[in-house]
């Protein structure tokens, strides 16, 4: 009886690996109307396909996007057509949306934003338009999930930080490693059969 438990503590520790991840990581910095945000694919399983950012005061609008590109990596991206490209202003929505090809996981992709009274150029703190009710979905292909969502509103009371940052993380299974623990079932299981022949 011993010996069994002995093998299957043996077998389980060797099986022991790190789990597969799927997550991204939405940083914002800078003040006033006008933050730089980066996206980060955080996992190790999955490439970002998809990316949007709403607001929580739709009385605000996105009216550009501006210094898009890969800050790490080499990626293509598209930027939702109802946004300029600008930093003059222009089309206005509640929502900046990206699409990307071939956003891997470690890589780094980066863009500055106008945030904006509807209808009108204003220069106020995008905190309390995007921080505020807001959200971020984030789609994945090769991943363990298609997507991943994060509300934006930050807790009551909270005093305002210079930069904001915001992820999300889905764990796969801990793998269990074939040639390691192969060899350790079998040894258990002859070891099993050695002691019940001997009781025979």
């Amino acid at each position: 009886m011993k010996l069994t438990a002995l093998t299957a503590a043996a077998i389980i520790s060797a099986g022991a690996a790190s789990a597969s991840t799927t997550g991204f990581m939405l940083d914002f910095s800078g003040s006033v109307n006008t933050p730089t945000l980066a996206l980060s694919n955080t996992g190790d399983l999955g490439d970002i396909t998809g990316f949007t950012l709403s607001l929580g005061d739709t009385s605000r609008n996105f009216d550009s996007a501006s210094n898009a590109g890969a800050t790490t990596g080499t990626f293509t991206f598209t930027l939702d057509s109802s946004l300029d490209t600008n930093s003059s202003g222009g089309l206005r929505a509640d929502s900046v949306a990206f699409t990307f090809g071939g956003f891997n996981p470690g890589e780094v992709f980066g863009f500055r934003t106008d945030v904006d009274i509807d209808n009108r150029n204003s220069r106020e703190s995008y905190i309390n338009s995007v921080l505020n009710g807001g959200s971020i979905v984030v789609n994945f292909a090769g991943g363990l999930t298609d997507s991943l969502f994060v509300d934006l509103t930050r807790p009551d009371g909270e005093a305002v930080q210079p930069s904001y940052s915001y992820t999300a993380v889905v764990k796969g299974p801990a793998a269990v490693p074939l040639p390691a623990g192969l060899p350790l079932l079998l040894a258990g299981l002859g070891a099993l059969g050695i002691a019940r022949r001997k009781r025979g």
